[in-house]
Parts: structure tokens; sequence; C-alpha cells
């Protein structure tokens, strides 16, 4: 199986500003069955950053 990993801020992670699918549920649906969606991304106002 191969991954497509989304790596980035809210333009990946964005589930939390749309009335839909976000970027992730939408990518899934246009690869093919044996390929996987992983998000790496991270929205940056809820990222603690480095402790």
């Amino acid at each position: 199986m191969s991954t497509l990993v989304l790596v980035g801020d809210s333009v990946f992670d964005n589930a939390s500003y749309v009335n839909g699918p976000d970027v992730r549920a939408q990518v899934e649906t246009k690869m093919p069955d044996d390929w996987a969606v992983s998000l790496l991304a991270v929205d940056a106002p809820n990222h603690r950053g480095p402790e």
C-alpha cells in the first residue's frame, strides 16, 4: 500500500473551518483504493510548538 502524506498547516488541517468534507476526505475520494492518506498537517493556532 502507498501513502500520500499531507504536511502543512490549516490549508490541509481544515476540518474545523469547513461545512463539508475537509481536504483529507476530498483527497481520499480521488486516490486509488490501494492508497492511504495520512494527515500530518497542524492548524497553527491549535499547535503549542516545542516544549
